[in-house]
C-alpha cells in the first residue's frame, strides 16, 4: 500500500500479524460494500496510530511495528468458568515496536529488543 511504501522510505517496517488482520476484518468487513469499510477502518485506526507514533518520536527509522490483536480480556476482569461478558466486545489492536534486525539471522525469536507496546481501544 502507499502507507507501507512511505513508511519503508523512512526506514520503518510494518507487519500486520494474522491476529491483527482478524481484528480488522471483524471490525470492518461488510460483504455489501466490499473493501471500502476495511480501507476506512485501516485509515481511521492503523494509519492514525502509526502517524501519532511517528509525530511523537516513538517510532523512527530502523524499527518494525507488529500490528496484533490486543491480548487482554477486558477491563481488569479475568476469565473464569463463571464470567461471561454481557455482550461481545470488539477486540482492539496493539502495536509492538522492536528494532528491525539487520538480517533474518539476527532476529531474536524470544522477543529481545522489544522497546514498546501501545494498545488502542
Amino acid at each position: 500500500t502507499g502507507v507501507k511504501r512511505r513508511l519503508a522510505e523512512q526506514g520503518v517496517r510494518v507487519i500486520l500479524e494474522k491476529s491483527g488482520a482478524e481484528v480488522v476484518l471483524e471490525a470492518s468487513y461488510d460483504r455489501n460494500y466490499g473493501a471500502r469499510p476495511v480501507e476506512r477502518y485501516l485509515e481511521q485506526t492503523v494509519v492514525t496510530a502509526l502517524s501519532k507514533m511517528i509525530i511523537s518520536g516513538e517510532l523512527t527509522g530502523g524499527y518494525t511495528v507488529h500490528i496484533e490483536a490486543n491480548s487482554s480480556i477486558g477491563e481488569g476482569k479475568e476469565m473464569d468458568d463463571y464470567y461471561f461478558p454481557p455482550e461481545k466486545k470488539a477486540r482492539t489492536l496493539s502495536y509492538r515496536i522492536e528494532k528491525t534486525p539487520e538480517s533474518l539471522s539476527d532476529y531474536d525469536a524470544d522477543g529481545e529488543g522489544v522497546v514498546n507496546k501501545m494498545e488502542t481501544g
